[in-house]
């Protein structure tokens, strides 16, 4: 077809969207789309921009998927200008399907090369009147802005943070808290100093996220600066949000003025405020410590509010593996001569989460006191906390008291004490320490209220524990424990073999004396077989 037989084409197409008909009109932009396909013109791009003002959606859809297939990049700078603000003015259009392509010839036109007038004008877009136009320029700045050749792009939005138009500034702040890789530019820092010092909470807020995206460098002075300003902001979302990003920016933000600042909106009237302080202090555990952070946090745990008193708690357990163990043990130990119930249930909690730092015994003793109570919460949480602790505190006393909880009124806080104990159990070295009147004691207890807790306690660490122990209540134990599990026992001068499903186990004898009480009261219920020195076969059926 002759050049001006084309253009002769598109001029009659081109009348043809003027028609009465909508459906003329759709077949019309399809016509001219497929011609532009083959033979891209200012003609043809001029007849579809004139069909995106259409009133029929179909017919404006159809227009910018003619656009989109044509490229529309071709022709003058003028006819450019124009597309772009066609297309701009689309991005607001009703009828989605007509707003997504619109946005997504843009976003190609940009990743082609993004023009200043095309950044200027969609920048401009992020301040308009319309949500619509705002939202689906927003997408189209961010997709560009991730591609890999967005620094132009970047920089635009970077400097919109210090435009004067509020929306532009709040929109240019989501843009910038979403683009991957955010480095922190002194004009971003510039540009978010800015932000910050605006009267718009919203903006502040967004703001707020491009430096959690940033991370650890945007940890400045002037920005932590503005950060503490904000805690004390009239706002309590603001607050909120200062706290989030606190714990966001690393190690230069422990500083001892960003803590005291934490430490006072500990004291806020907004559980919301006293929660995120909270956290905020937890992630900082690692960095810094002092009386007053875990003073703050330890009346946190008697807060009315449930997440307070979660996170307070999480905060606390931060402190307890990384730093200060004295003090923060001490702090403990205080609290756990507090009044209220909520602070001593949410302090033994804490004190069980630290079980891999060196406890004390005033620690110890305290939570001992404290199963005295008779708030079944504490006491739960102190059985707990005992059954956690380092095995050379205070463990004979430790194991009195959790078998006073067996005989507890809450069938809670039995299970809670018969658990604990049985983690107890499976320690030698915590047998070991037992008195005389603690394994009579356990005797009693387990044959009132269950052997089957017995059923998963070494028989070769009971009888060591009766070998060093000398203490003769441990034999009945022994008795009931082989029989239970199935085990067999030969006893030599010096020697006692156990027989199980694994190879049989020796254990030497110190004391000639022992080894025959023990033989002694197991043969009384033919559960032995003496063995002399000078026999070595292994036990018959009736004494495994």
């Amino acid at each position: 077809m002759e050049p001006n037989t084309m253009d002769y084409v598109i001029m009659k197409l081109v009348g043809i969207l003027n028609d009465t008909n909508s459906q003329v009109r759709v077949w019309a932009c399809e016509a001219i789309s497929k011609i532009g396909v083959k033979s891209p013109s200012n003609k043809v791009i001029n007849g579809l921009l004139s069909a995106l003002l259409d009133k029929n959606r179909t017919v404006r859809y159809e227009a910018c998927i003619g656009l989109e297939k044509v490229g529309a990049i071709s022709g003058t700078n003028e006819l450019i200008s124009e597309l772009i603000s066609e297309l701009i003015s689309a991005l607001g259009d009703l009828y989605y399907p007509v707003a997504e392509t619109a946005c997504e010839i843009l976003t190609k036109i940009s990743g082609n090369g993004a023009t200043d007038d095309l950044i200027n004008a969609l920048i401009s877009a992020l301040g308009d009147k319309n949500d619509d136009i705002k939202y689906n320029a927003r997408i189209v700045l961010l997709k560009v802005g991730n591609q890999r050749p967005c620094g132009k792009v970047v920089n635009r939005v970077t400097r919109a943070l210090r435009n004067r138009n509020d929306e532009i500034r709040r929109n240019a702040c989501v843009i910038l808290s979403k683009i991957h890789g955010q480095k922190a530019t002194d004009e971003l820092m510039i540009g978010l100093l800015s932000v910050l010092e605006c009267s718009d909470f919203y903006t502040k807020e967004i703001a707020c996220d491009v430096l959690c995206a940033v991370g650890e460098k945007a940890a400045t002075r002037e920005v932590l600066s503005k950060l503490i300003s904000a805690l004390t902001d009239w706002n309590d979302d603001m607050k909120c949000k200062a706290c989030e990003t606190l714990g966001n920016l690393g190690k230069r933000a422990a500083t001892d003025e960003i803590f005291d600042g934490l430490v006072y909106v500990l004291e806020n009237s907004n559980s919301d405020v006293r929660s995120k302080a909270c956290l905020t202090l937890g992630k900082m555990g690692a960095e810094l410590v002092n009386p007053k952070i875990l003073n703050g946090l330890i009346n946190a745990l008697g807060d009315t509010s449930d997440d307070v008193r979660n996170n307070a708690r999480v905060a606390l357990n931060e402190y307890g593996k990384n730093v200060a163990t004295i003090e923060v043990i001490n702090s403990i130990i205080n609290a756990l001569g507090n009044g209220s119930d909520d602070i001593q249930c949410n302090t033994h909690m804490t004190s069980r989460k630290s079980d891999k730092n060196e406890t004390t015994d005033e620690l110890a003793k305290m939570l001992i006191t404290a199963l005295k109570g008779t708030n079944d919460c504490v006491k739960m949480q102190v059985c707990e906390s005992l059954g956690k602790m380092n095995n050379k505190v205070a463990t004979n006393k430790v194991m009195r008291r959790l078998l006073l909880g067996w005989s507890d009124a809450s069938p809670e806080m039995q299970d809670t004490a018969i658990k604990m104990s049985e983690k107890t159990l499976c320690s030698l070295s915590c047998m070991v320490s037992f008195d005389s009147c603690t394994v009579e004691e356990l005797l009693l207890c387990i044959d009132r209220f269950n052997w089957k807790l017995m059923d998963e306690v070494s028989a070769n660490n009971i009888v060591k524990a009766f070998l060093k122990t000398k203490i003769l209540f441990w034999r009945p134990i022994i008795k009931t424990v082989l029989v239970r599990q199935g085990n067999g026992i030969s006893v030599s001068e010096d020697t006692i073999t156990l027989y199980g499903s694994k190879e049989p186990v020796k254990i030497s004898v110190p004391d000639r004396n022992l080894g025959e009480q023990l033989k002694n009261y197991l043969c009384e219920d033919v559960l032995v077989s003496y063995m002399a020195d000078e026999v070595t076969e292994s036990p018959c059926d009736g004494c495994a």
